[in-house]
C-alpha cells in the first residue's frame, strides 16, 4: 500500500471548503496515490492540525484572507520552520492583486492560484498541483 500524502487545504470559507473537499474527493477516487485531505479554518488551526496529528503536509493550500492568522502570516512561519520549510504551498485566494500575488512569493509560496470560478476549472487547478508537486513525496 502506498505511502499517504498528506494535502491541507486551509480557508475559512465553508462554501471554499466543501467545493474543494468534493473536487479532491473526485481527484482521490480516480488516483492511485493515498491522498488524504486534512480541513482547516485558519493558519492557528493548521499548525493545531498538524501537532495534534503529528503529519507534516505534503502540499499546503493557502487562502489568504482568514482571522486569527492568516494566510500571509502562516505562510511565513510555514518558512520559518525547519520541519515545513521545504514543502509546497500554493496560495489558494480570490484576490488578482499584483501585490497580494507579489507579496505571496516574496514571502515563499511555490504557486498562487486565483479560486477557479467553476468546479471543473477547480478540481483541474488541485490536480495539477499535485502533478507538479509529486516529486515531494
Amino acid at each position: 500500500m502506498p505511502a499517504p500524502i498528506n494535502i491541507f487545504y486551509v480557508d475559512d470559507d465553508s462554501d471554499d471548503q466543501m467545493l474543494f473537499s468534493e473536487a479532491f474527493q473526485e481527484i482521490k477516487d480516480a488516483s492511485a496515490s493515498a491522498l488524504t485531505l486534512y480541513k482547516a479554518g485558519n493558519g492557528e488551526e493548521f499548525f493545531n492540525l498538524l501537532s495534534e496529528k503529528n503529519i507534516i503536509p505534503h502540499i499546503t493550500f493557502l487562502d489568504i484572507n482568514m482571522p486569527v492568522k492568516n494566510g500571509f502570516e502562516c505562510l511565513a512561519e510555514i518558512r520559518a520552520s525547519q520541519q515545513l520549510k521545504d514543502k509546497p504551498v500554493v496560495m489558494f485566494s480570490t484576490s488578482e492583486s499584483r501585490d497580494v500575488i507579489s507579496k505571496s512569493y516574496s514571502l515563499g509560496a511555490n504557486k498562487y492560484i486565483v479560486k477557479p470560478p467553476d468546479f471543473l476549472d477547480l478540481k483541474i487547478a488541485i490536480e495539477n498541483c499535485l502533478q507538479e508537486f509529486e516529486s515531494v513525496k
